[in-house]
């Protein structure tokens, strides 16, 4: 049975209120980190790493939100304790 081992929802002030959904997901034979995200009105886009090691796949999930939430970058997103977007779908 698939394992939730970190979730973290992000939010970007946006138009469309884009949102991001990571986590990082233990089955069987490893881990994997999923990602999916979207906006308002469009159809949630959804892809995932496969990782053999816990730490292997925890740096992904690292990367990524680091790369999400790093100011500068046109599109920054928020942590946010509450998936209001990702109740839509």
């Amino acid at each position: 049975m698939p394992k939730v081992l970190i979730q973290t929802y992000l939010e970007a002030e946006s138009p469309r209120h884009a949102w991001y959904q990571l986590r990082m997901i233990q089955l069987a034979e490893g881990f994997v980190v999923e990602k999916k995200s979207g906006s308002r009105g469009h159809k949630a886009h959804t892809e995932a790493w496969f990782r053999w090691e816990p730490a292997a796949a925890r740096k992904v999930y690292d990367k990524i939100l680091r790369a999400k939430t790093k100011t500068g970058r046109k599109r920054v997103y928020r942590e946010v304790s509450s998936p209001d977007q990702l109740e839509l779908f």
